[in-house]
């Protein structure tokens, strides 16, 4: 996205990212997420000097507010500075009656660790994707909000952020622990054949293929199963700590 000339308009869509400042000359306010058109997500947020005569109040602006910003001179971050700078008059979705969701456009977040992420209407879920050793897995968050309650995204994918560090870290500890419980469901209950598969071998073949962060800080993996089990996945579930809890194929859990 390029800088703009004082003649030039451009209409600019998002999400108030808290609650305006009075300014010299009307208010001041930051949009985080934002987009223009569908091609440009930026990670900085949209500083915009709204004038006292562009007929929309800080009282209209609050922090979760969907808004549509006519925008003039708008700006990439200069060096040093944390956002892009615009001037502009802004509109209200609620005043149009629709929401960028409702109106077809796609909330995305861009964030330093994840990526671009997608609010997923239906399960009320952002979805991403991470790269780790080589192979891509999807990532899933749980938002704590109501599907039209933007104000507490931010703090969600801090949150989440952590536990998939975290996770990360101890992959390699859960990935051993869920092939050993794969093994046990394949010798005992699927196959019922011991000699077939070893605990090295079932890690060898699995695969985390996404990460689902629960709104408890609880994580639910799946992992593809090399065809051990004919192609169904196994569903693993961890506590807060990243303890594995459970482990299931096809509605076979493991034995002790």
């Amino acid at each position: 996205m390029t800088s703009l000339s004082r003649k030039e308009l451009v209409l600019v869509e998002g999400f108030v990212k808290h609650d305006p400042r009075p300014a010299r000359r009307g208010v001041v306010v930051f949009l985080s997420p934002w987009w223009q058109g569908q091609a440009h997500f930026p990670r900085a947020p949209l500083r915009v000097r709204i004038p006292g005569n562009a007929g929309l109040t800080g009282e209209g602006l609050a922090r979760g507010a969907p808004v549509v910003v006519t925008c003039t001179s708008l700006e990439a971050p200069r060096r040093g500075a944390g956002w892009w700078a615009a001037t502009g008059s802004a509109r209200l979705y609620s005043s149009l009656g629709t929401t960028p969701e409702s109106a077809g456009r796609p909330l995305i977040m861009l964030d330093h660790f994840f990526g671009r992420m997608v609010l997923e209407l239906r399960s009320n879920a952002f979805t991403g994707q991470r790269q780790l050793t080589g192979r891509a897995y999807q990532v899933l968050i749980d938002r704590w909000a109501e599907r039209d309650d933007h104000s507490g995204d931010n703090l969600t994918i801090e949150r989440a952020r952590a536990v998939v560090r975290m996770l990360e870290l101890e992959l390699a500890r859960i990935h051993l622990e869920v092939a050993s419980r794969a093994r046990a469901i394949y010798v005992k209950k699927w196959r019922r054949a011991r000699a077939l598969l070893t605990v090295e071998r079932a890690a060898a073949r699995i695969t985390m293929s996404s990460a689902r962060i629960r709104r408890d800080g609880r994580a639910e993996l799946c992992f593809a199963d090399g065809d051990l089990f004919y192609g169904h996945w196994i569903q693993v579930e961890l506590d807060s700590d990243l303890r594995v809890l459970s482990a299931e194929v096809g509605g076979l859990q493991e034995v002790s």
